[in-house]
């Protein structure tokens, strides 16, 4: 309960103070500052005044007349939030704005379990305005280095049918190819650009549309992204010691992925293999994956083969070691493995995975950690006593009967010669079979993300600092994040990461800050457009030891420039909800017609 005998309630008025509201009306500030010097006044509550644009900030009343509208985002989400978090008693709110949402959620439903009304005042022009302008770009994937591929745009346009337009498509500020189109008349042009990247790594690439005859708005007449070009496709080799559901379902899974190059070798029988040129498939992969390798019947010369060419080339790999193990030849291969036995063979359990807390976000992410590993049908998991050899790391243990075991199920190995992950359990297939119809599907996601770790290079895997998006607005604020591991792969919490950012003329360098587990943060606000780079470094214990490059870009994608019609029913829907009523801001002082008499009156201070 609130005591309104001892504090005053308020009427909070927040006013949009993001670039969009220019585009509507150039007078827009005298008609707001006369709405404020007109507006009731009470004895009996305070008036508060916010700006809005990604944020909303409180200000004196006479700071009213210093609005600028360069704020590059509008969030309404923080302004009900900031609404519904006020602890003091509030009779009602209004909101100054045209209601156009391009950052945080655009939903009002949140505004439903306030107890006082919002009266909105809509500031611009329903009327739709003569434009051009790129909406989105489209592109595969996996784009590989010197691979031709397609650059879509969707470039859409209102009262400009039939016209002839120029579409350029760039690659880092540099023309790769233009076309010349006619406008629909549905509002929606498809382009197509062949584009063969050159270099891998992080391309920005760009469309754009020349400015037209009338056309009333040219800022949003270009969009740009970032992409990553790999490399070239991963070479993989899957080796199994025999035909067998899982080794079907790991080859499906990872021949499905195109940004792999999939070949495989499969013992049929003792004398019999599928596939040939074993030490050229060998010399190129640069990932091996065992499949119950080797049987009691493999040849030992395969065995060495395998072997020494894991050792010599220093070859990540995945190994999958199924229930049968009395029929595997594992001490051929004990020296890769990341445990020992302790026991022979005795009997299978029905096993689920436990996932660690401490290990498994490096390999899971944050989909498969939010899976519920329940659902997961039980694999057959042999009881041989596992032993899990120092530096290894157990990224998933046995759940038996719901009961959770130590028995290691997935263990990870990251030596200066040894770099693997190893699952350990039979009729895994299963796992791809039952979340086939989710939007992800649990096995091929885990195959994908474990050979995802172990191809990333050891310094790279172990610090990085990257951006939350690639692309900001003007006026939005940059948000690093860094992770920085030791080799054990635990987390360091007392590191100094300092970040320098460039571009041509301006520098910046800023600080992260340690927050929890190995992970630092730190914000900065750059009022400069252009493309960035940044350069990361670590020092650990008083010596800098590890870095770590990125890129990001200011402006190129100014989300107030892309939509300028006033949302007047978004304005209206919060209004309803709350019990409060919508009014037009070039209504409120002349005499309206009937028509529009709903959308004049002036809210009261009660």
């Amino acid at each position: 309960m609130f005591d309104t005998e001892e504090q005053k309630p308020i009427i909070p008025i927040f006013i949009d103070n993001s670039s969009s509201i220019l585009y509507h009306d150039v007078s827009v500030k005298e008609k707001i500052n006369e709405l404020i010097a007109n507006a009731p006044t009470s004895k009996e509550v305070d008036f508060e005044y916010f700006f809005f644009d990604a944020e909303p900030k409180k200000v004196s009343l006479d700071s009213v007349i210093n609005l600028s509208f360069e704020g590059g985002l509008t969030n309404f989400e923080k302004v009900f939030n900031k609404l519904r978090t006020e602890e003091r008693y509030i009779t009602s709110a209004i909101i100054l704005s045209d209601g156009i949402v391009n950052d945080g959620s655009s939903s009002i439903y949140q505004v439903e379990e306030l107890n006082f009304p919002i009266y909105t005042i809509g500031i611009g022009d329903t009327t739709k305005t003569t434009d051009a302008y790129v909406k989105n770009i489209f592109n595969n994937r996996f784009i590989y280095k010197e691979t031709p591929t397609v650059i879509a745009a969707e470039i859409s346009n209102q009262n400009l049918e039939d016209e002839d337009a120029v579409v350029l498509f760039k690659e880092n500020n540099r023309v790769i190819e233009s076309k010349q189109i006619k406008l629909n008349s549905s509002g929606v042009n498809r382009v197509t650009f062949d584009y063969y990247p050159e270099e891998a790594g992080k391309q920005l690439i760009t469309v754009e549309i020349n400015r037209l005859e009338n056309e009333t708005n040219i800022e949003n007449n270009v969009q740009s992204k970032y992409i990553d070009v790999i490399e070239n496709k991963l070479n993989l080799l899957v080796i199994g010691g025999s035909p067998s559901a899982d080794f079907s379902a790991v080859y499906q899974s990872l021949n499905a992925i195109d940004e792999f190059s999939v070949s495989k070798y499969l013992q049929i029988s003792p004398t019999e293999f599928t596939g040939d040129n074993l030490t050229q498939k060998l010399d190129s992969a640069e990932v091996i994956v065992l499949v119950n390798f080797p049987y009691n019947n493999t040849p030992t010369n395969i065995i060495q083969q395998v072997k020494e060419s894991i050792e010599k080339n220093n070859t990540p790999f995945f190994n999958l070691i199924g229930s049968d193990i009395q029929l595997l030849n594992l001490s051929q291969v004990q020296e890769l493995l990341p445990f020992t036995q302790s026991g022979k063979y005795n009997e299978l359990y029905l096993a689920q995975p436990s996932f660690s807390e401490q290990y498994s976000s490096m390999i899971l992410g944050d989909e498969l950690r939010r899976f519920n590993n329940f659902e997961l049908p039980p694999v057959a998991y042999p009881n041989v006593g596992f032993r899990v050899k120092p530096g290894s790391q157990v990224i998933a243990t046995s759940r038996i009967n719901n009961i959770s075991t130590d028995f290691p199920m997935i263990v990870s190995q990251n030596t200066p010669t040894n770099k693997s992950i190893t699952l350990i359990g039979s009729n895994v297939w299963r796992w791809r079979i039952t979340s086939e119809r989710r939007e992800i599907n649990f096995f091929d996601q885990l195959i994908y993300n474990f050979i995802q770790w172990l191809r990333v290079a050891d310094n790279q895997r172990k610090f990085f600092v990257e951006t939350s998006k690639e692309i900001y607005a003007v006026g939005e604020t940059i948000e690093f994040i860094g992770e920085i591991y030791d080799d054990k792969l635990e987390p360091i919490r007392d590191a100094s990461i300092i970040v320098d950012i460039n571009n041509s003329g301006n520098s910046f360098s800023l600080k992260l800050e340690h927050e929890n587990n190995g992970i630092y943060k730190g914000e900065l606000n750059i009022s400069y457009k252009g493309d960035y780079s940044f350069k990361a470094e670590a020092e650990i214990g008083g010596i800098k030891s590890k870095t770590y490059n990125g890129k990001f870009n200011i402006g190129q994608l100014d989300l107030e420039k892309f939509e300028t019609v006033m949302q007047e029913n978004y304005l209206e829907m919060i209004a309803s909800l709350t019990g409060g009523a919508y009014y037009y801001i070039c209504l409120l002082y002349t005499s309206p017609s009937p028509r529009d008499r709903t959308r004049s009156r002036m809210p009261s201070s009660a």
